[in-house]
């Protein structure tokens, strides 16, 4: 009997042991605490992980293995993820590790290899196959890439889909009992096509015992339909940061007429964050409130039920009951009820500044003889209405007229086609580019020609005309000197004129002692470059030389002699 029950217990701890290896463990080995939530409301994006604050400690910020794998990818870039690992399971989902400061030993001598292979600091080798072990140690969590702030950006995604799905859903998550916060109602009257006619927004207030309310809580406004949007966010235990809300629900008469629920998302559809949000306030007060209806051209798979009856139609004599329901992961719930009629009153549209008219479903492809936009049918959340003008640079040197597109705050789903006319062509048509100017900050888009136009692409409005770029990148030593005995490292600033978007490409930059190509890291924050000397480098003399080039091809060389 003691036999057959030590075989059981065998049998139990074997299944245990096998269950436990395939479930997930916290990728840090502290106690979990968020700056940023999966499906939170960024510039152009939903974030597609969460934000891992540091534990305060340097030594305890490591970036650990959440399940046995292996390395698939490996990526090192000055911004977006910075240095960041992608890790295949056998579960069928990848997990990524993303901002850190540096790798392991074992990846570093990988990524160096490839590094000195290639020739080239930024690298995104995707077929490699490096085993891991659960709970090892992959590297430092830190600030590198498009980061603010040390902090562990982890994904778990659907291996084959590449979707991201929300780590919460596999217990990576921090204990929560802080209910969702509702800060201000939009009430938006549309007509027919979800073109906005006019709107009010209304402040929703906080009762002593917690419950959100809007006084009067009845609304009349003048309009014959409208959408609602909400501004608000979610905090967790722990944390001070203000994160996105994971459900929204819409109910009118008791019925759900909209939901979104922030479990997975699609790289290919983030465009569409720019149709779930209301672009106007956006732009203007750099708040983003949800929309509880969905524009025609919005795709996402975040909505739960049917959306087309969100549009809610107002009555004189009659009411409609709303309730706005706010959820998190572990359901903590905020509630707003309100009541909803027409005024007697309608409210007169508030007048559009346009020209162009560009109905959704259509395509367009607008000529003059300065200047030509294309827009395919799938370039269009809904309608748009833009104000085209042209008008001329007073500047000497000038290679075409001003052109402004104004969208009336909207955006493009997808990058249209732009193309303007040259008025002049000399020696200097290499250099020219598209740039657009925004509040005095030039972006260089690049281009290619044709038909004798420059052509380049965009997704927002602006101000864009022809310019030649003849400046080369500048490089400032921050540390040089002729004699380097005493550093173990050298660094330098490098900058172009220009920032780049569109068809333009990032200026690049090469390091070289004694004719050899050697290693520079690059911290695009503080637009500095960094060479670590090799312990193995001979002592005597030797020369460095740096070279950085940017899109239109100016080059700027710098050259020393220095002593080791």
């Amino acid at each position: 009997m003691r036999r057959l029950s030590l075989f059981f217990f065998s049998i139990i701890f074997v299944f245990s042991a096998l269950n436990a290896q395939n479930h997930f463990r916290y990728p840090i080995n502290y106690k979990i605490r968020l700056s940023g939530s999966f499906g939170e409301l960024r510039k152009n994006h939903f974030h597609t992980g969460i934000d891992i604050k540091g534990s305060g400690n340097w030594k305890s910020n490591k970036a650990i293995a959440v399940m046995d794998g292996y390395i698939s990818r490996i990526m090192v870039k000055p911004d977006g993820y910075g240095n960041a690992l992608y890790i295949n399971h056998p579960n069928g989902i990848t997990s990524v590790y993303a901002h850190l400061n540096n790798f392991n030993k074992k990846i570093t001598e990988i990524v160096r290899k490839i590094q000195y292979a290639n020739k080239t600091w930024e690298i995104n080798p995707d077929s490699l196959h490096i085993p891991v072990t659960k709970g090892e140690i992959l590297g430092q969590i830190g600030n590198t890439g498009r980061s603010f702030g040390a902090h562990l950006h982890f994904e778990l995604r659907n291996t084959t889909t590449e979707h991201p799905v929300n780590p919460f859903r596999f217990g990576i998550k921090p204990k929560d009992n802080i209910k969702p916060t509702l800060s201000m109602l939009k009430i938006v009257a549309l007509d027919t096509a979800y073109n906005v006619l006019n709107s009010k927004k209304i402040r929703i207030q906080k009762s002593k015992k917690g419950n959100f309310f809007i006084y009067p809580s009845t609304i009349k406004y003048g309009a014959w339909r409208v959408g609602l949007e909400v501004l608000g966010f979610d905090k967790m235990s722990g944390a001070p940061n203000k994160n996105g809300i994971y459900s929204l629900l819409l109910k009118v008469n008791g019925e759900k007429v909209y939901q979104f629920k922030m479990d997975s998302l699609d790289f290919s559809k983030q465009n569409c964050l720019n149709a779930h949000i209301d672009n106007e306030e956006a732009k203007s007060n750099k708040k983003k409130y949800n929309r509880l209806y969905v524009l025609p051209g919005n795709n996402l798979d975040i909505y739960r039920v049917n959306t087309q009856k969100a549009i809610i139609p107002l009555y004189e004599n009659k009411s409609s009951n709303v309730e706005i329901i706010a959820k998190d992961y572990d359901g903590n719930t905020s509630i707003l009820k309100f009541k909803l009629k027409r005024d007697n009153k309608i409210i007169e549209p508030v007048p559009k500044l346009y020209n162009q008219h560009l109905s959704y479903g259509n395509k367009y492809f607008i000529k003059t003889f300065y200047y030509k936009l294309k827009i395919e049918k799938k370039d269009l959340f809904k309608d748009m209405f833009l104000f085209i003008s042209k008008s001329e640079n007073k500047k000497e040197n000038d290679y075409s007229e001003n052109i402004s597109i104004f969208t009336n705050y909207e955006v493009f789903k997808n990058n249209v086609d732009l193309y303007i006319r040259p008025l002049v062509i000399d020696s200097l048509v290499d250099k020219i580019c598209i740039v657009k100017i925004d509040d005095k900050k030039i972006t260089n888009l690049g281009n290619d020609i044709v038909d004798g136009f420059f052509h380049t692409i965009t997704k927002t409005g602006g101000t864009f005309r022809l310019m030649p770029d003849t400046i080369a990148p500048t490089i400032e030593p921050v540390n040089y000197k002729n004699k380097k005995t005493r550093y173990k490292k050298i660094s330098f600033v490098i900058k172009d004129n220009f920032d780049t978007g569109g068809f333009a490409k990032e200026m690049s930059y090469n390091g070289y002692i004694d004719d050899k190509w050697v290693l520079f890291t690059y911290d695009k924050k503080k637009n500095r470059i960094t060479h670590i000397f090799n312990k193995t480098l001979s002592k005597g003399k030797h020369q460095l030389k740096i070279v950085v080039i940017d899109d239109r091809g100016n080059k700027n060389v710098f050259e020393k002699d220095f002593w080791r």
